[in-house]
């Protein structure tokens, strides 16, 4: 069945003593000058940027529908609903996406997911330039209503996963509020912008708006391309290891580790 024998379950608790014994030999009292030292700043700044890459990928528009298709020309009590339902099927998205995460890696979700959101947001740029009409409307509606399902179902998510594995277990607590500053930095920014974008007496750039967030949502796609490692099935101390040998983030999925085998030694690492 799916009990564990005694071997096995003595088997984890020995990683678990030593990853924390790992850990440890870097420890001293933490602080956030250390979030930005040799081999933590890379672990810092993947959590900052996957972070704010949420609102990057056009959270701030899409997740206002409501007010884009009412200053579009769509009748209030129909953007209403089209809100309403926006609403529902995000709910759905973020359902499944506890299926999603348990079986599918961490940067294949957020790389998708990105990309994903990124290509709607060109689309309905695309469709508000070469045509107003109303049924373009209708189309750049359903267009970020898949929006709404695909960040709900990967972006949303997996970033606070991806922050937790990413971040050592002695500076988590510092490491995962920095990236909570960076992302309510942005998040002002990008609501500011975001006003002017959508308000009809000042830019009134409408579903054009997409253009400029489907733009930071490509910038933040290829950083996490050539930046963000692929956590999932890893051990912190196997984390810890990979990060101190270097490895770049495309091939954290593939690299072998033997935790065991030897200590924590980041320079000689580096050499190998």
């Amino acid at each position: 069945g799916g009990d564990k024998s005694e071997e096995q379950i003595n088997q984890q608790l020995a990683m678990l003593v030593h990853t924390a014994n790992l850990e440890a030999e870097m420890e001293a009292n933490a602080t956030y000058v250390e979030c930005f030292k040799g081999v933590d700043l890379r672990r810092t700044e993947i959590c900052c940027v996957t972070f704010a890459g949420q609102i990057l990928s056009g959270s701030s528009f899409a997740y206002t529908p409501t007010y884009f298709f009412t200053t579009a020309g769509m009748d209030p009590s129909k953007a209403y609903a089209l809100g309403l339902g926006g609403t529902a099927i995000a709910f759905v998205g973020t359902v499944l996406s506890w299926w999603l995460i348990t079986y599918v890696g961490r940067r294949t979700i957020y790389l998708t997911g990105q990309g994903v959101c990124c290509f709607f947001l060109f689309l309905i740029g695309i469709l508000n330039a070469a045509n107003g009409s109303t049924d373009s409307l209708w189309a750049q509606s359903s267009f970020c209503i898949t929006w709404l399902f695909t960040y709900s179902l990967t972006l949303g998510p997996v970033t606070y996963a991806i922050i937790s594995e990413t971040s050592s277990m002695r500076l988590r607590p510092l490491t995962v509020s920095l990236p909570r500053i960076t992302y309510q930095i942005t998040n002002i920014i990008s609501q500011v912008l975001q006003s002017y974008f959508m308000n009809p007496t000042a830019w009134n750039a409408s579903g054009k708006t997409g253009f400029f967030w489907g733009g930071t949502s490509l910038l933040v796609f290829i950083w996490a391309f050539f930046r963000l490692p692929e956590a999932k099935g890893r051990t912190y101390a196997e984390l810890d290891l990979l990060f101190a040998r270097k490895v770049p983030a495309r091939k954290f999925k593939t690299a072998h580790v033997d935790v065991f085998a030897q200590e924590l030694e980041p320079q000689t690492e580096a050499k190998n």
